[in-house]
């Protein structure tokens, strides 16, 4: 997946993509977007350290 330049891999077993796929396709699609999520706040927060920056985020906390 590429979004605004982040190159995400995200691998599932095949197995357990089979059953969601065939038990659960909406949870499946759920945990694709929060892997999405998560991959972007961990982004925002490595940025944050790269360039030295300590000051109040929009997420609400202190990096």
């Amino acid at each position: 997946m590429v979004k605004d330049g982040l190159r995400l891999n995200i691998t599932i077993d095949s197995r357990a993509m089979n059953f969601f796929q065939r038990e659960a396709p909406q949870k499946l699609n759920e945990a694709r977007k929060r892997a999405v999520e998560a991959a972007g706040m961990v982004w925002i927060v490595l940025l944050a350290r790269v360039c030295n920056c300590s000051r109040q985020t929009s997420l609400g906390g202190v990096l």
